[in-house]
């Protein structure tokens, strides 16, 4: 059916929760010097959709296409402050907090971008620092092994003052030092016997726990290895397979002196690179959490340009008059709110034109934005209602139906006395703590958090369901006492107040009061008679979604004036 020739729905008389609020479209006139504070404003209030006057421009075109690249950019700088903070131990960044629009104004955009500019710089400068001393203390230890270990292969070890002399003089001998990864060693010596053809000797030695590799960073399990050979074609030969493989090779004097001058040496400069690592380390620390108390304002403020940037990209602006142009919708009954922020934010920024608010006629292929007035309470029903798909303009609204059934649904599911006490004390602690939950950065909790009035609810309607079903923790309660009982006469119970024929089995006078008689929890015929009344009890529920879907559906019809929508 054509838009023009579509009746005109009737005026909405329910709330705003049934049925979305009347919405009026509204022309927007500010100057470019209260352009950012309008903007600031009217994202407080939250009452303005704006629509997109530049549809055929790409992002990259728009006015302010660079202002929100920066921030951008600025935003990835930021990540990377959060990423460092957050791989630091004894470091955190506090819980979010709502700032205020002066506390925001006094972090300026530009030096923001140049401050965390030189952070990123500095802390990648301390970074491949860090790393640098981290590769020569691992080199440094693994040296240290090596010196350490090799000497037993020959006599004692450097310290124990026993005397080795293999000069080229007295021998032709020579051999190579090194370290590899102790689950190469195998393959790493069959290659060695066929590639000297047998004209070599290894001996190795397990290090007694792992290290870390200087070059990958890796804790591994290594072995400390000399190979002794003879001739210059064999050495290149063993240098390349140890390239190979990845062992890192380190000098080994002939003499005992030179191994005890190395070993001190080597040991004087593994306590120079510890002490400088620590230092570093602490200085790290330090200039991080300095980085970790701004970092939430510095991310909100940020966003908020961001957001600015992005709205003002939506308006047109008048070269000849120096204004932006805007459209948006509102809902009717707060325009005068509109007009009150777009005087703040004149006021705010000093402006010398003041900005004005028309209500302009939309066409008849315009079709309003759909707007609930939602609270605390009712923002997860309209969620959970919104995930599905959103109402047209003036629909009927499920979500004021689905804070009852949803529930009680679950509590049809899930009814247990014991479970929904549980429950629904876990709720009411969160709503009770909710100011403190409000800004944690743990993504479970804030889930948590936005689902506990609803979680409240489940657990209510679970107590609820579960004295029906007469369960706390899967165990029956019997409160008011079973009104059946077994007798000798009959396989099968009868009720206490009315066997008088215990054969006849006839069913007790007064029945249990509350729920099902805790008898059939132990009866033979239980799970029979649950799943039975189960069965049929979701039939019902069942044919009452449909039969309220139905009346919705006519309740809609009849707005909109389309009586053939009901069939």
């Amino acid at each position: 059916m054509d838009g023009d020739m579509m009746p005109a729905p009737k005026k909405s008389n329910w709330g705003s929760l049934f049925r979305s609020e009347d919405m009026v479209l509204l022309g927007l006139y500010f100057d470019r010097a209260a352009a950012e504070q309008t903007v600031h404003e009217l994202g407080r209030i939250g009452l303005v959709e704006l629509i997109d006057l530049n549809p055929h421009y790409s992002p990259f075109q728009r006015t302010f296409a660079a202002d929100v690249k920066r921030c951008e950019e600025m935003q990835r700088r930021l990540r990377f402050l959060y990423q460092q903070v957050e791989g630091l131990d004894g470091v955190f960044v506090p819980d979010g907090e709502e700032y205020s629009r002066e506390t925001l104004q006094v972090v300026r955009l530009d030096d923001l971008d140049s401050h965390l500019g030189q952070l990123e710089a500095n802390l990648n400068q301390m970074n491949v620092q860090e790393e640098a001393l981290h590769l020569q203390m691992n080199e440094r230890i693994e040296h240290k092994y090596v010196l350490e270990i090799c000497a037993t292969f020959f006599s004692d070890v450097p310290r124990s003052g026993a005397t080795f002399d293999l000069g080229e003089s007295r021998t032709m001998l020579n051999f190579i030092t090194g370290v590899v990864q102790r689950e190469k060693l195998p393959a790493f010596e069959r290659l060695l016997f066929r590639a000297t053809k047998g004209n070599c000797h290894l001996k190795f030695n397990d290090l007694l726990k792992p290290v870390i590799d200087p070059h990958t960073g890796e804790s591994m399990d290594k072995a400390v290895f000399v190979v002794f050979f003879s001739g210059e074609t064999v050495r290149t030969k063993i240098t390349k397979i140890c390239n190979a493989f990845g062992a890192n090779l380190y000098p080994f004097p002939f003499s005992h002196n030179s191994q005890m001058t190395m070993y001190n040496e080597c040991r004087a400069r593994l306590n120079d690179l510890e002490n400088v690592t620590i230092t570093t380390r602490r200085q790290k620390v330090e200039t991080l959490s300095e980085i970790a108390a701004k970092l939430p304002l510095w991310s909100e403020k940020v966003f908020c340009e961001k957001a600015v940037y992005h709205t003002l990209n939506l308006l047109n602006f008048d070269t000849s008059q120096k204004l932006f142009v805007g459209e948006g919708w509102c809902p009717k009954n707060r325009v005068d709110d509109v007009r009150l922020a777009l005087d703040r934010a004149v006021r705010r920024a000093n402006a010398q034109v003041p900005s004005m608010v028309e209500e302009r006629k939309p066409s008849s292929r315009e079709t309003p934005p759909t707007y609930y007035r939602i609270n605390k309470f009712t923002e997860i029903f309209q969620t959970i209602v919104e995930s599905y798909g959103v109402a047209q303009y003036h629909e009927v609204n499920p979500a004021p139906f689905l804070i009852t059934s949803f529930p009680f649904l679950f509590g049809v599911m899930f009814g247990d006395v014991g479970h929904g006490i549980i429950m629904a004390a876990f709720a009411f602690l969160m709503i009770l703590f909710e100011k403190r939950l409000q800004y944690s950065k743990n993504e479970m909790v804030q889930n948590l958090y936005k689902g506990r009035y609803i979680i409240f609810l489940m657990g209510v309607f679970s107590i609820f369901t579960g004295f029906i079903y007469n369960e706390f923790f899967a165990i029956p309660l019997d409160i008011f006492g079973s009104r059946w009982k077994y007798t000798s006469e009959s396989n099968m119970a009868c009720g206490i107040d009315n066997c008088d024929v215990p054969s006849e089995v006839l069913p007790p006078l007064h029945p249990y009061p509350l729920g099902f008689d805790p008898i059939w929890k132990g009866s033979q015929n239980s799970l029979l008679f649950f799943n039975s009344y189960k069965m049929k009890f979701s039939i019902v529920i069942g044919v009452s979604q449909m039969v309220l879907g139905i009346c919705l559906s006519c309740v809609n019809a009849k707005f909109f004036r389309e009586p053939i929508d009901i069939w």
